[in-house]
């Protein structure tokens, strides 16, 4: 872009000055060209046209040019003519198509303003502060009324918006205390917070039947369905008004400053925004709903109810069913407080900073803890919720510095952000089975916290929700988490280990950076995403995850140890399962349960089941069954129970306090130690042919031969796991003195 300045226009002038005198021309000429340039600063733009970007004069009517030195003005730009105290008038002329930020603002005097046809763009708090502009009328092709656009134009009276605008932007209208009416066009799709705010004089808000997006209602601002109310025409000679039923939220301020003096809220509301009825200063009466659950911070502040000492009881305001504020100006509130039988909502930010405040009782009818409603209660040690609680806002109980443990009842569904951050004496943390969620950072910086269990309800923890719990030594993570957030675990000094539960997914970005004494994680099959820096400044040695995993891909590119884990493990019996789980539904589980236990001998039910249903795995598994205290895992031996009630020896091995064998089926397992003599099958103390007629009745199915546990280790002097002819035959030879004694059981 190149700059011409107005020296440089000066020069320009005089130059075309001598030019003009040796041409003869009249003097008058010299005197006009040089008032239509010097005022004005420029910039020549790519395309060749002029940007004004400053101005110099003192005129009090001002006809903006359309050329500056030959260049077409196409652009006025940001603060090009503030604070111009002296313009009362200003014409700007068709060339312009965008007006920057600021461009005439705190113009003070000025009274109207042609805008050109061709204009497409007015920049934010274009003419905020305008506070003599009467009207103006907004050129069709205009797209937006940014933010602050008119901001404290205090004696703007009426304005036309056109119907190519499809924004009206936040504090558009901003105090505008002279305007009366204003009507919303088909086109416009959004309306900012606080666009009318405290228009003081404005009566009714009308809306364009066909557009598709809000509407009107007695002069009231609504969305298309009648569901939220928007904004309320402060102006209105009205000095009660009835909500219209359906509506089911008032909006952020909609209502501030307004002259009602009564106002009734249906059932249907079930939110009241911030500052919604604030200064409403000859409000006495409110009736609110049964269903609203959520009031905003100041929702009824500086209203004639709230000034009204007597609507206070201890510090504390209630307006039917709702607690809406406790503040020390109107009684200080009991340092041991019990909010009233009955209460459903605790509004936003009621006891913030309430520093006096040592325990609170809420009762079973309330459902709902506002945002930052217990915030800052420094001196708060002790909470009893509610067991219909189901929504605790952010930042609840945020800075609640004494606060040593809490109890969540199972009826909250989520913990917000920030609920319980910088509670740095909580201690002890029960989370109940209705969450869901656990929000950002919900309980950042509790140093003192040093173990928590997330239940099988929860699915997602949040960026940092337990950052900075230095203390934590030991998080159990349910079985529902699908989802570690960043941070979530940043800065847990004292975690040592941690076990990832096979429904999460995706680790976040430094979920266990800075946990310095974290030297093993298990990470399941499930997890498929590992943000970076997931274990940076942690002493992170060991990985433990399943072969050909996502887990040891990152162990491997990472460099940490890799450790194969079993693909299933019965947690309580400690058997483990190894198999090809491709080949088996996704849903399949390990199933054990023991159907005999003695001193010598332990039996199994093995299974792997899908929906209750068992399956097979194809091909062998390996299987690890640890051996009992009671046992010496140098004498087990492990059978497998067939259906016609034979055994079958699994030639089982034992390592590292396991017996280790391979299988093509599940079944029963047996573990024994025999004790006694290989023979003796009836365990009398001698090898006789009693013992072989023991074995010949077993051989025939009599009922009443049966060889379980030590005496079918006995009985089986050949070693192969089967009770058959040649047991009876090796016993008879042995009896003979045809063989040499059998070696003791150990």
């Amino acid at each position: 872009m190149k700059k011409r300045t107005v020296k440089q226009s000066r020069v320009i002038s005089l130059l075309l000055a001598v030019m003009m005198i040796l041409s003869s021309l009249p003097f008058a000429g010299i005197s006009a060209l040089a008032a239509t340039s010097s005022d004005f600063g420029y910039e020549i733009l790519e395309d060749g046209t002029a940007e004004i970007t400053g101005y110099t004069g003192s005129a009090e009517t001002l006809e903006i040019p359309s050329t500056l030195d030959g260049y077409t003005v196409t652009r006025i730009g940001a603060y090009a003519f503030e604070n111009c105290t002296s313009l009362t008038s200003v014409i700007i002329p068709d060339s312009v198509t965008s007006i920057g930020v600021e461009a005439f603002a705190y113009c003070g005097h000025l009274t109207s303003i042609i805008l050109p046809n061709g204009l497409k763009s007015i920049g934010v708090a274009a003419f905020g502060v305008c506070d003599a502009l009467k009207s103006i009328e907004i050129p069709n092709g205009v797209t937006s009324i940014e933010e602050r656009t008119f901001r404290w134009c205090d004696h703007l009276t009426s304005i036309i918006i056109p119907n190519s605008v499809t924004s009206i932007g936040d504090e558009a209208f901003y105090e505008c205390n002279s305007l009366t009416s204003i009507k919303i066009p088909e086109s416009v799709e959004s309306i900012g917070d606080d666009a009318f705010y405290e228009c003081n004089r404005l009566t009714e808000i009308t809306v364009v039947e066909s557009n598709k997006n809000y509407a009107s209602r007695d002069g009231v601002l609504f969305d298309k369905n009648i569901t939220e109310l928007i904004q309320y025409p402060v102006g209105n000679a009205r000095t009660s008004y009835d909500i219209p039923k359906g509506v089911t939220s008032i909006g952020y301020g909609a209502f501030r400053n307004c002259s009602l003096t009564s106002v009734t809220i249906p059932d249907s509301v079930t939110s009241i925004g911030y500052g919604a009825f604030a200064k409403c200063y000859e409000l006495t009466s409110v009736i609110i709903g049964n269903g609203v659950t959520s009031i905003g911070k100041d929702a009824f502040f500086d209203t004639g109810y709230y000034n009204n000492p007597s609507n206070w009881e201890n510090g504390v305001l209630y307006i039917g069913n709702h607690l809406i504020d406790a503040n020390y100006i109107y009684g200080e509130v009991p340092s041991e407080y019990s909010i009233n039988e009955g209460t459903v909502t605790i509004a936003d930010y009621a006891f913030e900073y309430c520093e006096n405040l040592t325990s609170i009782t809420i009762p079973n009818s309330v459902t709902s803890i506002g945002e930052c409603a217990l915030r800052g209660c420094d001196s708060l040690t002790s909470v009893d919720l509610g067991k219909g609680v189901t929504s605790i806002g952010h930042g609840a109980f945020s800075g609640c510095g004494s606060l040593t443990s809490v109890i969540i009842p199972d009826s909250v569904t989520s913990i917000d952000y920030y609920t319980f951050q910088d509670c740095v004496f909580l201690t002890s943390v029960t989370i109940g089975n209705g969450v869901t969620s656990i929000g950002m950072g919900a309980f950042h910086h509790n140093c003192d916290l040093t173990s928590v269990t997330i239940p099988d309800s929860v699915t997602s923890i949040g960026y940092g929700a337990f950052a900075k719990c230095y203390e934590l030594t030991s998080v159990i993570i349910g079985n529902g988490v699908t989802s570690i957030g960043s941070s979530a675990f940043d800065n847990c000094w004292r975690l040592t280990s941690i076990t990832i539960p096979n429904s999460v997914t995706s680790i976040g970005y430094g979920a266990f950076c800075d946990c310095y004494n974290l030297t093993s994680i298990t990470i399941p099959n499930s997890v498929t995403s590992i943000g970076d820096n997931a274990f940076e400044d942690s002493d992170l040695e060991t990985i433990y995850g399943y072969e050909n995993s996502y887990a040891q891909t990152y162990a491997e590119e990472k460099g940490y140890e890799f450790v194969a884990i079993p693909d299933f493990e019965d947690e309580e019996s400690g058997i483990t399962v190894d198999t090809d789980k491709s080949e088996l539904p996704t849903d399949t589980e390990l199933v054990v349960t023991v159907k005999e236990e003695t001193e010598d001998s332990v039996t199994y039910d093995i299974s792997l089941q899908s929906g209750g249903v068992e399956v097979q795995p194809t091909g062998n598994v390996t299987v690890k069954i640890p051996v009992p205290e009671t046992m010496d895992g140098e004498s087990v031996k492990v059978y497998r129970v067939e259906s016609d009630g034979t055994m079958t020896n699994m030639n089982a091995v034992y390592k590292d306090g396991f017996m280790v064998f391979t299988t093509e089926h599940f079944s029963e397992y047996k573990l024994t130690t025999a004790s006694g003599t290989l023979g003796d099958v009836n365990g009398d103390g001698n090898i006789d042919p009693l013992d072989v007629l023991i074995v010949k009745r077993y051989i025939a199915g009599y009922d009443d031969a049966k060889l379980d546990g030590d005496k079918f280790a006995r009985a089986d002097v050949s070693g192969d796991g089967n009770i058959d002819p040649l047991d009876a035959l090796l016993i008879m030879q042995k009896i003979a003195g045809i063989i040499n004694n059998f070696d003791k059981i150990k």
